[in-house]
């Protein structure tokens, strides 16, 4: 019942695909104005909220209840998922003739092919923390 729910939810998004990403797009080249509320990724901060805790919550727990052990393959996954969700956003440069540099975000369909950026930082050559990092009991 839950993978059958789990599939329909997906068809359905699917399908409003092309016309929530034709919104979002409009949304984001928006030129910005302090009297509207913050945006991310063309949705507001409480739109953002639920996309990101319907993709999140449940990737971070069992199906018994008990949390899953984080890991960076865990965290790709929900990288990977939420990149998807948010149709893909990625930033484009353009050079203005008056060398002024502008920024647009660009929101797409995902394919077969596509993945979210991944970049792996090499922090071998950082110092050591003065004060230990404590673990949760």
């Amino acid at each position: 019942m839950v993978i059958w729910a789990l599939w329909r939810s997906t068809l359905q998004r699917r399908f409003d695909f092309k016309a929530n990403l034709r919104q979002r797009q409009e949304a984001v080249n928006k030129a910005v104005n302090k009297d509207e509320p913050t945006k991310i990724h063309g949705l507001t901060v409480e739109d953002y909220q639920k996309v990101y805790h319907s993709v999140v919550d449940h990737m971070l727990c069992q199906s018994s209840g008990q949390p899953h052990q984080y890991s960076v393959a865990l965290g790709r996954k929900i990288k990977a998922r939420l990149w998807e969700e948010l149709f893909c956003p990625g930033l484009r440069e353009v050079i203005k003739p008056s060398g002024r540099v502008l920024v647009e975000e660009l929101l797409s369909i995902p394919g077969q092919n596509s993945c979210p950026p991944m970049i792996d930082l090499d922090i071998s050559g950082e110092p050591v923390p003065l004060v230990p990092l404590l673990k949760a009991p």
